[in-house]
């Protein structure tokens, strides 16, 4: 990239970006209208992170418990993808519960240990109606962080169920 001259001054500057292996390198130079130049060089470190989304894959019928999909849509692989919280659960015509059984949070969602750019892998999340129909609609916040990335929630929208 170059810049114009500055026209109150006639002094000028120059960027020039060289894409590394994860890093960028950036020379700066300033000149002055004298001809007299500054140059300087620094690197930014870049480090692509994954990027996962979680969303619905299907609900048992006639019950409140769901399988999740977790995908990695980064550059770089996810490692131990772990379930820390689930929360906000909200239902319009019945009371659901998260029943944990071997999976109380947090845990590691089975066969993250290394989840590849692309990857996906389901996992199961088991809810209880402690009151009203088991197959009612109802929603609830996940929050998902991989042991390399920072944590994030998303709302799982989960339709009535078949049955």
């Amino acid at each position: 990239m170059n810049l114009r001259p500055n026209p109150a001054t006639g002094a000028f500057e120059s960027i020039t970006f060289a894409n590394g292996p994860g890093d960028y390198e950036i020379t700066l130079t300033v000149r002055n209208s004298a001809n007299v130049s500054a140059t300087t060089r620094f690197t930014l470190a870049y480090e692509p992170q994954q990027i996962l989304r979680v969303n619905l894959a299907t609900r048992q019928p006639g019950s409140a418990n769901v399988q999740l999909r977790v995908t990695n849509l980064g550059a770089t692989a996810a490692t131990d993808v772990s379930v820390t919280a689930i929360g906000g659960i909200a239902a319009k015509d019945a009371e659901f519960t998260y029943n944990p059984g071997v999976t109380a949070i947090p845990f590691i969602i089975p066969a993250t240990a290394t989840l590849r750019p692309g990857a996906s892998v389901k996992f199961n999340l088991n809810f209880r109606a402690d009151s009203g129909d088991p197959a009612s609609p109802f929603s609830f916040v996940l929050t998902v962080q991989a042991k390399n990335g920072p944590a994030f929630s998303t709302t799982i929208q989960v339709p009535v169920a078949k049955r």
